[in-house]
């Protein structure tokens, strides 16, 4: 495997390519390390400066932080081969570290899954810092509503401190330079900022007599070195001066011992029978400051909802409509508008019980052109706001505006502005939520429609979030509400009362964990910009009447000319055809088959759509089906790998031929004979891939 590894005294860092993988012992995985950091420790063993106080074994891999994935398994793990994970080795001599595709991580080293929405990336630096922070913070235990001043805040260890006491409930007071720096602490939650270019000891010596509990000072152990099991010792020390019959840091906890090591005062302060890190790394406490930390401490991301968009169209572009219930679409209400909806009817519902429920409604074919239109002109609106704009369909939209306080304003006030400027330049009403996370700002859109504004101040969150139905939560739809529902949990803030094991046993490993983190809005997700597409597919409704295998070819071909259609405008190519069924009783079914190679051909993709197809017939002539569907997923970036012995095949050709009429004189234009005399059904209109 390849490594950067020290192979001698004074040698500088080098790369190999001949070290033997390691194998994972008894209680150890193997990692396929995606990302490591540099630390002070690394740089210090590499300059020889950890001789004497720890085992050189050479070759030597520098290195202690680590992400990537679980590549084996050497026996009994609470891991999976293909789990993402980080964390940061703990071992007491250098020898195999992280600076190499591979690593085996035991027992006595801290690792942890990486959460939902981390990049590996981002997650592979935070292990030693991470644990330094956190061994410091634990040491004073701080508490709700202490004071806590951080110096050096704008270092690794000093800026996750700042989140992770802000996080426990304290008050933040940092020391940083004037300018960027005072602005990047402010941002991490600080309450105040000292500048520490001025009289700092004066300053510190103001605040202790006004109450500060805690004084934390990340620096390295006497005479410039690093050592692992003091990295943080001094710097974690109570405030000599605390406030009257106040108790001091660990009182009714178990008590604090002082580790060995370390000359003079300079000590690091651990609970019996805890090695330093162990306790941040193999619980869930330092995967959820992961979550925490790459969150803004200000609401800043807007989720935007155009309120019933179909619907809101149609009333616009025909005053006759407005005030009045409109239902787009025919056999199935495509959107309904909101005096619909207070009437019973909802989206994808069937015509006739929509008409029943709302006999005066009027009822507008769609018209897919107009709502393109509309929705390109509301995203240049986004765009003009802020480059970070996330698109999840053409009528919602993630918009990122930290960064646009001192330019603009405060994000409430870019908010209201931007409902301002929809409504004038388009003629719409939208729906603006405006939080620290992305979930939760899409929670506060649902909550303020229609055409509302709501913003989410940081400290109101769990008092927002917690009385909200369980439905609000991301993935909880009508069968894991239900389970929820029958052990009496009906609120968000009873699902946070549960810890996440008792989740995972009743949801399953992946729900459990998500749920108990939207549920405490733990959401590192940032705003992406220019992510492309997964999978394309089309549906197509086709009522609850019965259908004949042949009528079902003839829908599943045309849906197959959509997708395949969409891929080679967009330039993709995909390996995986899967095949989506709604069946009379509104339960539903997948099957999937991958092809041996990538492709954006219509004929093999229509094959393998028509093989799934005759594989579910005898399930669809018990159960009756409503809807049909197809997607094409593991998409590539229409990259094709040519195979021998090369042939002229003429779907290339054909398919070609076909898009450059469709372009040119509209999509059905050209049709099967399958086709004629049949609904295609409605072509929704997508974003831009």
């Amino acid at each position: 495997m390849r490594a950067i590894t020290l192979d001698r005294d004074g040698a500088a860092p080098a790369a190999r390519d001949d070290l033997a993988r390691p194998s994972p012992g008894p209680d150890e995985v193997l990692v396929r390390v995606r990302a490591s950091s540099v630390n002070a420790f690394d740089r210090k063993a590499a300059a020889g400066m950890m001789r004497g106080s720890m085992d050189y074994r050479y070759p030597v891999v520098l290195g202690k932080d680590f992400a990537g994935e679980v590549e084996a398994i050497g026996g009994t793990s609470p891991f999976r081969v293909g789990d993402a994970v980080f964390g940061v080795l703990m071992r007491p001599y250098l020898g195999e570290g992280t600076w190499a595709e591979y690593v085996t991580v035991g027992g006595g080293d801290g690792i942890t899954r990486v959460p939902d929405g981390v990049e590996l990336s981002t997650a592979g630096v935070l292990g030693l810092a991470g644990v330094t922070a956190l061994d410091a913070l634990d040491a004073l235990a701080v508490r709700p509503d202490d004071t806590v001043l951080v110096a050096g805040a704008t270092g690794g260890v000093g800026a996750l401190a700042v989140q992770y006491a802000r996080l426990a409930g304290a008050r933040v007071v940092a020391t940083a330079r004037p300018g960027p720096a005072t602005d990047f602490v402010r941002d991490l939650g600080a309450a105040e900022v000292v500048d520490y270019t001025g009289d700092l000891n004066g300053s510190a010596r103001r605040r202790r007599a006004a109450g500060l509990h805690h004084r934390l000072r990340p620096r390295p152990a006497p005479g410039g070195r690093l050592d692992l099991r003091q990295a943080g010792a001094d710097d974690a020390r109570p405030a000599r001066r605390r406030r009257a019959g106040r108790p001091g840091p660990g009182a009714g906890r178990p008590p604090l011992r002082a580790g060995r090591g370390a000359p003079g005062p300079h000590r690091v302060l651990r609970r019996p029978g805890k090695t330093r890190g162990q306790h941040a790394l193999t619980g869930p406490a330092f995967e959820h400051l992961c979550e925490h930390v790459l969150v803004s401490s200000e609401a800043t991301i807007l989720h935007a909802d155009l309120d019933a968009f179909y619907a809101s169209v149609e009333q616009r572009d025909d005053p006759r409509l407005r005030g009045r219930p409109v239902i787009v679409g025919g056999g199935v209400v495509l959107a309904a508008s909101y005096e619909a909806k207070a009437r019973g009817v909802q989206s994808a519902m069937g015509g006739r019980q929509a008409r029943r429920l709302c006999p005066d409604a009027v009822v507008v074919p769609p018209r897919m052109a107009a709502y393109t239109a509309a929705s390109r002109a509301v995203f240049e609106i986004f765009r003009r706001t802020t480059p970070l704009v996330e698109g999840l369909s053409i009528d919602e939209a993630f918009l990122d505006v930290g960064g646009l306080r001192r330019l603009v304003g405060p994000p409430a006030d870019i908010a209201a502005e931007l409902r301002r400027e929809v409504r004038r330049q388009v003629g719409l009403p939208i729906t603006v939520g405006v939080a620290r996370t992305k979930f939760l700002a899409k929670v506060a859109s649902g909550v303020a429609k229609p055409d509302g504004l709501l913003v989410v101040a940081p400290e109101g969150e769990l008092a927002f979030l917690h009385p909200l139905p369980v439905e609000r939560l991301w993935g909880v739809g009508p069968v894991t509400a239900a389970k929820l529902r029958e052990r009496g949990l009906r609120t968000v803030g009873q699902v946070a009362r549960l810890d996440e094991p008792t989740l995972v046993s009743l949801l399953g490993a992946g729900a459990g964990r998500h749920l108990h983190a939207l549920a405490h809005n733990r959401d590192p997700r940032a705003v992406q910009v220019g992510r492309r597409r997964s999978s394309m597919g089309a549906q197509h409704a086709l009522g609850r009447e019965p259908h004949s295998p042949a009528e079902l070819d003839a829908v599943l071909a045309g849906l197959v000319d959509r997708v395949t259609g969409r891929l080679r405008t967009a330039r993709r190519t995909g390996r995986t055809v899967t095949l989506r069924l709604r069946f009379a009783d509104y339960t539903r079914a997948t099957r999937a088959h991958t092809l041996d190679k990538p492709t954006a051909q219509t004929a093999p993709l229509r094959a393998a759509a028509r093989s799934l197809l005759r594989a579910a017939l005898p399930e669809i002539e018990t159960r009756g089906v409503t809807l049909i569907g197809v997607a094409v997923g593991n998409l590539d970036d229409g990259h094709v790998q040519l195979t021998l012995p090369f042939t002229r095949e003429p779907g290339p050709a054909l398919d070609a031929a076909v898009d450059a009429v469709r372009d040119r004189f509209g999509s059905r234009a050209l049709t099967r004979g399958v086709l004629l005399g049949r609904d295609p059904g409605f072509e929704m209109p997508m974003l831009p891939d």
